[in-house]
């Protein structure tokens, strides 16, 4: 494994454990501010650090912009303003930990439009990975009963947030499949540009109270500079480098991090006790994320395989 390779596994890593904590402060953060007030805050936050440093790339790389125009105003719908507009109208009816679980069917998505737009053919390490991840996720949620899964419900929230998965799956598919020709930064910033648009009129449906700008405390500033600087710029630049090395089908894999981050969190900062089902399923999903990024031969099986062997049974 190259040293390039190894650096994408990190930032995979950065990104989904900056994403992780997103959903916890995100959740937290919805006794200060409604949803679509809090994404244009999040959005315009990272706009206005950005802007010193890609203003100039985006003015010389603007005939790339515009050729791909339509296609980076879908990147900005689904993975910037959908994503994350529909993520914390989610979090009001919700909670993070369900949030979280949720988004682990990420890499299903993700792995479905690969390999149905991108023509991306999986390999079985991956169809293990994310096989063996679900399950950790399962056990997690289930804590462990059979009883407490089948009484699981899902609210509108869990639908939401299943909404916001799909956005961002195809994101994910439409970064990869453009990576090669658009200019990293000032494509990212372009389509930040775009989201804080949309975003500022999805809030202004919200009449936020504008008096909460005047009662920040503590709290408040630790989750703004979150969710603008970490959540936004290094999470999102993290994730947009390493899906261009690896792939999208592969980064999927490694969303299934999130709960196990945001489980993390919540034992660390607000003292939740550690139990034998949350070291069990954490445990097989990391194992499902390590499945999936180990190089097997040359003759392993992919998708497109086992596809044609099955077609050839049954005379097709």
């Amino acid at each position: 494994m190259d040293k390039k390779m190894l650096q994408a596994y990190f930032l995979l890593l950065l990104a989904t454990g900056i994403w992780g904590g997103n959903l916890v402060v995100g959740k937290v953060a919805t006794a200060y501010f409604p949803p679509f007030t809090l994404a244009l805050l999040r959005w315009s936050i990272a706009l206005l650090i950005l802007l010193p440093f890609s203003w100039r790339r985006l003015c010389k790389e603007w005939n790339i912009i515009v050729r791909y125009k339509w296609v980076l105003v879908g990147m900005s719908i689904f993975g910037i303003s959908g994503y994350n507009a529909l993520l914390y109208y989610a979090l009001n009816h919700t909670t993070s930990i369900n949030a979280a679980v949720v988004n682990s069917i990420t890499p299903v998505f993700i792995a479905a439009f690969s390999f149905f737009i991108l023509r991306q053919t999986l390999k079985i390490g991956q169809i293990l990975g994310i096989a063996i991840s679900v399950l950790g996720i399962v056990l997690t949620v289930s804590q462990g009963s059979w009883e407490k899964l089948i009484e699981l419900r899902f609210n509108v929230g869990d639908l939401l947030v299943i909404a916001a998965v799909i956005c961002w799956s195809i994101y994910s598919v439409l970064l990869k499949k453009y990576a090669v020709v658009l200019p990293r930064f000032s494509a990212f910033f372009f389509t930040v540009m775009l989201a804080v648009i949309s975003l500022a009129g999805l809030s202004a449906t919200e009449r936020p109270d504008i008096s909460v700008l005047f009662k920040w405390n503590g709290t408040v500033w630790f989750i703004l500079l979150y969710i603008g600087i970490a959540a936004a710029i290094v999470s999102f630049l993290a994730w947009n480098v390493a899906i261009e090395r690896v792939g999208a089908a592969t980064a999927g894999i490694f969303y299934n991090l999130i709960p196990l981050f945001s489980i993390s969190f919540a034992v660390i900062f607000l003292g939740e006790p550690v139990l034998w089902y949350q070291i069990s399923g954490g445990t097989m999903v990391i194992a499902g994320v390590l499945v999936s990024v180990i190089p097997f031969s040359r003759n392993e099986l992919t998708t497109k395989r086992i596809l044609m062997v099955l077609r050839r049974n049954r005379g097709i």
